[in-house]
C-alpha cells in the first residue's frame, strides 16, 4: 500500500486532484522483491534508466510485469503490469481513501458499507 500511495502522491502533485478510488488487483508478475542491495542501479530513487532497461528486456522476453521492493518505503512493494490484458480479469478488492492535503498523502481509509441496502423493517 505505501508504494500505491507514493505514485499517487507523485501524481497528485502534477494535479490538482483532492481524491481518488484505488483498487487492488491481481496479477502474475516476476518476483524482484529484496533485491536491492544485489540491484543497486535498478532500486536507485531517483535514477531510472537501469529500472528501465530491465523492464525492456522483461517485457521482450515475455513477462507480464514486475513486483519489486519500493525505494521508497522499507518494506512496501510496488507492481508494474507490462500489458494490461492481465488485468482483464481481475476482480476487484477494498476501496481505499488516499486524504491529501496538498502536499502529501496524510492518511489512508479503507471505505466500507455502514449498513446494508436491506430496507428497514
Amino acid at each position: 500500500m505505501a508504494g500505491r500511495a507514493d505514485e499517487l502522491r507523485r501524481r497528485l502533485r502534477q494535479t490538482s486532484g483532492r481524491g481518488r478510488k484505488v483498487r487492488g488487483l491481481l496479477a502474475l508478475l516476476a518476483p524482484y522483491r529484496g533485491r536491492v542491495t544485489a540491484m543497486p542501479l535498478v532500486y536507485h530513487a531517483t535514477a531510472y534508466a537501469a529500472g528501465q532497461e530491465l523492464a525492456q528486456r522483461l517485457r521482450a522476453s515475455g513477462s507480464g510485469g514486475i513486483v519489486y521492493s519500493s525505494v521508497r518505503r522499507p518494506g512496501g512493494e510496488c507492481a508494474a503490469v507490462f500489458r494490461p490484458r492481465l488485468l482483464s480479469n481481475c476482480r476487484q478488492e477494498r476501496h481505499l481513501a488516499y486524504v491529501w492535503d496538498g502536499e502529501t498523502v496524510r492518511d489512508v481509509y479503507e471505505k466500507q458499507a455502514l449498513r446494508s441496502g436491506a430496507p428497514r423493517a
